[in-house]
């Protein structure tokens, strides 16, 4: 079933829509969600001290005419709504191309715990980004031409370990 399918799976960009509402609203997507498992998404993501230390918290208003978010701020509400909608499935698009490194620390553990019991599908440029994956498929014009183990296509020759050794290059 094509609708149960895509409920299953969640994505999240390098933008994050943030609606006019609360974080609580923000995080539900106006759907009717309990407050309860807001609460526990936010404690799993271990964003507990965050959200405490908005003005009204959970109930602080975002977007137009409310606070506004970094670009990290607004990546971990992203993950907040997956864990309210249990998806199985987690694709991340560049998730983290827009932040500073501090930021990036706090969504990279987020992410884990996001990611964590989940299949994960991290697209990146990055190569920073991918060392936490156990498989990698490296892409050319829009073609997988070479996929596996991490660990392997690091030391095997290959695309991926021309990746690496250009990335150590220009350091």
């Amino acid at each position: 079933d094509l609708h149960h399918l895509r409920s299953r799976v969640g994505l999240v960009t390098q933008r994050t829509e943030i609606i006019a509402g609360t974080l609580a609203e923000n995080i539900a997507m106006f759907s009717d969600v309990e407050r309860s498992r807001i609460i526990d998404a936010v404690d799993e993501l271990g964003l507990a001290d965050w959200a405490a230390a908005l003005p009204d918290g959970l109930d602080t208003m975002l977007g137009p005419a409310g606070l506004t978010l970094s670009a990290g701020e607004e990546q971990l509400v992203a993950f907040a709504r997956l864990l309210v909608r249990d998806v199985a499935v987690v694709v991340l698009d560049e998730a983290t191309a827009r932040m500073d490194p501090v930021t990036e620390l706090q969504v990279v553990d987020a992410s884990r715990r996001l990611l964590a019991g989940r299949t994960g599908i991290l697209i990146a440029h990055r190569l920073t980004t991918v060392e936490r994956a156990d498989d990698v498929a490296v892409l050319e014009a829009g073609r997988v031409i070479e996929h596996g183990a991490r660990a392997d296509l690091a030391v095997r020759d290959g695309a991926f370990r021309r990746l690496l050794d250009d990335a150590r290059d220009s350091n």
